[in-house]
């Protein structure tokens, strides 16, 4: 077999998108209504003509160090029914990671089925998302700040506000415009309404939340008229704050709803700060959805990065990377003032695998749990101390699903 990995054609359409469904699921109809869907996103895998694989992807900015990185996301990997567990996968990841660092992208993030079929290719766990549940009557009920509600007509000042806290937080997405309506406000069903409140100090956003209701069991919550004991869950698709009041007001606002509703679910990183404004109970941790990121190029990756203020630092380290030649090699990665500056090095005693760089440049690993992980060798203590005051930060966290 032998794999050619290209962008997709309008001709590979009914073929390409055949496999989509196969993977993911859907019929007829929905075949039908993928006609009008553009291809310019996607890539195939071909072999003789055939087409055995499909993958798309999607060009966003990420949040790494105070900085947005581009970076390229998968947001979907599909192989044909009777080509897999052939090495298809592996071929088109490794053709397109290719393609991608001869363009210079930096980066690129996907949630997995399975890590086995990314980390050969380069792939490391890289950040979380975890969803919590809180009884109402938990929260904090104090609203020192007034609520109000927002509309599309507030989008730029909410999304200003988004875009001031994802910096302070590693993985988050530069998020565009027109993401907010299919992803953030869509998919509200027909006996549903999307509720969107705000708080504003000194003239501009400075918290807001977005949420849905959905049926809730609470036996413990009785309302006499009803004939069974139903109430309603709080299910926050955005629940985002920049100040102590902003939470405060947020929470107090949430928990004034307790006379019709039972929790408060919300996504966050695995040490929200927002528990700590919880006055008693820890949340329930209902689940959680793990990322993982690559470096796609290392150089660019690490450049546009960013670093510390008041940092003055070199390490020289040797990157091992089978899939992708261009980024297999030493260098030497020097930061002052928040900025690096990346060049070859003749070699280096700190060698790194691409997957260990990715997990140490997301915040996902420290420099000391990567070498136990057998990730990073050969570094000495200070080497090791370099690289942890290097790329120090927030628990990396990602609230979008792609």
């Amino acid at each position: 077999m032998s794999v050619i990995v290209r962008r997709m054609a309008e001709a590979d359409r009914d073929s390409a998108f055949r496999i989509f469904l196969d993977s993911f699921g859907g019929g007829p109809d929905r075949l039908a209504a993928m006609a009008e869907l553009p291809v310019t996103d996607r890539w195939v895998a071909e072999d003789a003509g055939r087409i055995l694989g499909v993958m798309r992807e999607l060009r966003v900015g990420q949040s790494f160090g105070g900085c947005f990185v581009p970076s390229a996301w998968v947001a979907a990997v599909g192989v044909g029914l009777t080509d897999r567990s052939h090495g298809v996968s592996r071929a088109l990841m490794s053709g397109w990671l290719r393609e991608l660092h001869d363009a210079g992208v930096p980066l690129s993030t996907l949630y997995m089925s399975t890590m086995a079929a990314y980390r050969p290719v380069g792939y490391e766990l890289a950040g979380t998302r975890v969803s919590y549940q809180v009884p109402l009557e938990h929260l904090p009920r104090a609203q020192p700040l007034t609520v109000e509600a927002w509309d599309e007509g507030d989008l730029a000042e909410v999304g200003d506000c988004y875009r001031r806290v994802s910096l302070e937080r590693n993985g988050m997405m530069d998020r565009p415009e027109w993401w907010w309506e299919p992803r953030v406000f869509g998919g509200v069903s027909a006996d549903a309404f999307l509720y969107r409140y705000r708080v504003i100090e000194d003239g501009r956003t400075t918290g807001y939340v977005v949420y849905t209701l959905k049926p809730d069991d609470r036996p413990d919550v009785p309302i006499h008229w009803a004939p069974e004991p139903e109430c309603f869950a709080l299910v926050a698709r955005e629940l985002v704050w920049e100040t102590p009041s902003a939470a405060r007001s947020l929470l107090g606002f949430l928990a004034a709803q307790r006379t019709i509703g039972t929790d408060l679910y919300w996504n966050g990183p695995a040490n929200d700060p927002l528990i700590a404004f919880l006055p008693e109970r820890h949340p329930q941790v209902q689940g959680s959805f793990t990322w993982m990121m690559r470096l796609v190029h290392v150089s660019e990756a690490l450049r546009l990065r960013g670093y510390p203020a008041g940092l003055d630092a070199e390490v020289q380290m040797r990157v091992a990377d089978p899939v992708v030649p261009g980024n297999d090699g030493a260098v030497t990665l020097r930061v002052r003032d928040g900025r690096a500056e990346v060049e070859p090095a003749s070699d280096a005693d700190l060698h790194v695998t691409v997957n260990g760089l990715a997990a140490l440049y997301s915040g996902w690993m420290s420099p000391y749990d990567a070498t136990r992980a057998g990730l990073l060798t050969g570094a000495t203590e200070e080497e090791l101390a370099t690289l942890a005051r290097m790329f120090q930060g927030t628990s990396p966290y990602l609230n979008e699903m792609f």
